[in-house]
């Protein structure tokens, strides 16, 4: 399998992971305007999971993938702001998860190696996620 081929490959099983493990999580939390301020951070990452999952790396390519987890990198990053000093433990894993997870996807752009740790790494973040959604869902509602 030639090296784009291969990161076709890659993309979709990216998009599948997420759709499966981190979007039905943040599903959960239908936020609206007068509800506290990380339930509207959830649902913008939400809205950047969806882009991932509805990427067309035919047309897009590992750019388009590398963009939309940026977006996905940058609505975690609100989320945490937003809810840290209420859940600072669930939004660290958040934080976390996020930034290893797109520490590989850059890795991945130039080594196709390192795109083995992918697939666990969406799954903590999609671990991290629902654990926030539960504790939030009371005040998210």
């Amino acid at each position: 399998m030639d090296a784009t081929a291969g990161r076709a490959v890659f993309g979709r099983r990216i998009a599948a992971l997420v759709a499966g493990v981190a979007l039905p999580a943040l599903l959960v939390c239908a936020c609206g305007s007068s509800k506290p301020a990380y339930c509207v951070k959830s649902d913008e990452l939400k809205s950047a999971v969806s882009s991932l999952t509805h990427l067309d790396l035919s047309k897009e390519g590992v750019a388009g993938a590398e963009a939309a987890l940026k977006k996905i990198q940058s609505s975690a990053t609100g989320l945490v702001e937003a809810a840290k000093s209420e859940f600072p433990q669930q939004t660290e894993a958040i934080s976390t998860s996020a930034k290893e997870l797109a520490d590989s996807v850059k890795a991945a752009s130039t080594n196709s190696s390192a795109a083995s740790a992918i697939p666990a790494e969406l799954v903590a973040l999609g671990s991290a996620v629902n654990s926030f959604v539960s504790e939030t869902k009371s005040k998210c509602e």
